[in-house]
């Protein structure tokens, strides 16, 4: 079972002005998943950092902002490396650069766009989180190019899609100290579950035009990885709970966390790409059941 493309005719995007619609599938604008699994891990580190009703208003929202380019920016960033790839694969060729609805100057200019909004949005915190935001644009830049050079571009992505609560935990406190980055290694290994079963879609299409992923190198053994990855993430969401003096109702949501990361790797059939997307999809609740969790807990 494959996809035959990842556009879909009813999306919300083809309401736009005709010359705005191919922006807005390149930026993946019609799937926020991505969206959200890039915000949710900076949100756990200001939710838990402040409780200044104007600090978290002010920081969600300049970070909501910055995922969505941000997000959009890397999305395009990728289109524009994988053009040639993408119109070998059924479920991507149809996409704005390989289809020729855009071209790669225009896709450049995109870019551009993208990436000055979030640096003017970079430039309203402190120095420590600037540095850390032009720090990830090499993670940015690098992570479309890793699946040509090792199966574990998966890492790469782990990295980049979790620098939120690095700059989340930066921007309130001015400062990294043990409890971020024990947040941001147990997030690496989180991303490195979900988006190894979300690269199952492609395994098949991935194979035939050369490229890797953690996906193609552990085949029928991701389900044994992906509970590993899974039980880190578990022991530094706990770990967390206790170094910022959390209460019972944090650990509480931690259980359903628990719940619905066992439920994927029980369940988890690397041969039906639909089922992995739906489980790939879980992680978004994932994601805001740790918000509230985090919330309650203070």
């Amino acid at each position: 079972m494959t996809f035959k493309t990842d556009i879909k005719n009813n999306s919300w995007i083809n309401s736009l002005p005709g010359w705005i619609q191919p922006y807005g599938y390149l930026a993946r604008w019609d799937r926020p998943i991505g969206i959200w699994l890039l915000l949710m891990p900076s949100l756990w580190s200001i939710m838990a950092s402040t409780e200044d009703v104007f600090d978290l208003f002010l920081f969600t929202t300049l970070f909501f902002v910055g995922a969505v380019l941000m997000r959009g920016a890397g999305c395009t960033i990728n289109d524009m490396a994988d053009q040639n790839i993408d119109g070998k694969v059924e479920r991507t060729k149809t996409r704005p650069l390989p289809s020729g609805r855009l071209s790669f100057n225009q896709a450049l200019g995109f870019l551009v766009f993208q990436l000055g909004f979030s640096f003017i949005i970079l430039l309203q915190f402190n120095k420590l989180t600037i540095m850390l935001g032009i720090g990830s644009l090499v993670l940015v830049a690098a992570y479309p190019f890793m699946k040509r050079v090792t199966y574990w571009p998966q890492a790469f992505l782990g990295l980049t899609m979790n620098w939120g609560v690095l700059m989340g935990w930066a921007a309130v406190n001015n400062e990294i100290n043990v409890a971020a980055m024990v947040l941001y290694l147990g997030s690496f290994f989180w991303a490195m579950g979900y988006d190894t079963i979300y690269g199952h879609m492609d395994r098949k299409d991935d194979l035939s035009v050369g490229v890797k992923s953690t996906s193609i190198l552990l085949g029928n053994n991701t389900k044994r990885y992906v509970f590993v990855w899974y039980f880190i993430f578990l022991i530094s969401l706990v770990s967390f709970g206790f170094l910022v003096g959390m209460g019972e109702i944090y650990f509480l949501g931690i259980s359903f966390v628990m719940a619905m990361l066992l439920y994927q790797v029980l369940t988890l059939d690397t041969q039906n790409p639909l089922h992995c997307l739906r489980l790939f999809k879980i992680n978004g609740l994932i994601g805001f059941v740790g918000v509230v969790s985090i919330i309650m807990g203070k």
